[in-house]
């Protein structure tokens, strides 16, 4: 894989978005609620979630954030 890959619902709504460099997942990822919401916001480097994520309720409001090293979640 390589480039940038986007997922959608039956109905044609994007559903996700992933950058993919020599195969493997690096670089930013979105995910959408069937609304449309963003719901997740994050970045891979190496097929490992790293550096700062941040989810979303259904409404768009912030959930929470936290922080990815190498797949590791940082407290």
């Amino acid at each position: 894989r390589e480039g940038t890959e986007f997922w959608y619902y039956e109905d044609g709504v994007l559903a996700s978005k992933a950058d993919y460099s020599d195969g493997k997942l690096w670089g930013e990822y979105l995910e959408f609620s069937r609304s449309g919401i963003l719901l997740v916001k994050g970045k891979y480097r190496w097929n490992h979630r790293d550096g700062v994520w941040k989810y979303y309720y259904a409404d768009g409001k912030l959930d929470y954030k936290t922080n990815f090293k190498m797949g590791q979640e940082q407290n």
